[in-house]
């Protein structure tokens, strides 16, 4: 699946091709925004979260983007951390997600403090890769990430599902994020209680 970067939220949340990504570009903002706010932008911007990051972050993407000395095409991981590390004279132009990914089962919570279209306290998108769970996260420290160490312990099955939070939690590769919304205790309650939801779900076979 390829995506141009200045597909809106709405074309590709429309175009029910990745329906994780469908569901990310759906809790962004409200349905008038969501037509302004294109998928470079959200990766680009400003704001902290970049929650179309997700499922690039899990899905093998890979990016193209153009600069003084012609196009590259590159790993999303290699490029994006935290937030894009582009150089002064780079811009996206396209996304490319592999096959595997789009039919691949998967599980995408959203908790806000007040509407569903806030900005997060913790989001988090998980995909099934064989018999693995992969996680990324959005709300829980100042900028989005996926983290091989805790999807290590996640997917440690010989521990209980509530060890596996505990031990994911203490993992996290920053300080807990703290605003207005959220105190970081409470982010942290609410990211454990997560865990274990999405845990169950999959111990369960409901991803």
């Amino acid at each position: 699946m390829h995506i141009g970067s200045v597909c809106t939220l709405y074309q590709i949340s429309e175009s029910n091709l990745f329906q994780l990504m469908k569901l990310s570009c759906g809790r962004i903002a409200d349905h008038t925004n969501q037509c302004r706010i294109t998928i470079g932008g959200n990766l680009c911007g400003s704001i902290i979260y970049r929650e179309t990051s997700l499922p690039l972050l899990l899905s093998d993407a890979n990016i193209t983007l153009y600069g003084e000395k012609g196009e590259r095409s590159i790993p999303f991981n290699s490029v994006f951390n935290g937030r894009m590390r582009l150089s002064s004279s780079e811009m996206i132009v396209r996304i490319h997600i592999p096959i595997w990914a789009l039919s691949a089962p998967y599980v995408h919570i959203k908790k806000t403090a007040n509407e569903k279209t806030d900005y997060p306290l913790v989001s988090i998108a998980a995909i099934l890769k064989g018999n693995s769970i992969r996680m990324a996260f959005s709300g829980v420290c100042s900028y989005p990430f996926r983290s091989k160490e805790i999807e290590k312990v996640l997917n440690n099955k010989s521990n209980s599902i509530e060890n596996r939070a505990k031990m994911a939690i203490s993992l996290l590769p920053d300080k807990v994020y703290s605003d207005g919304e959220s105190s970081g205790e409470y982010r942290l309650f609410v990211l454990e209680n997560t865990l274990l939801e999405i845990l169950k779900r999959w111990e369960n076979g409901r991803i």
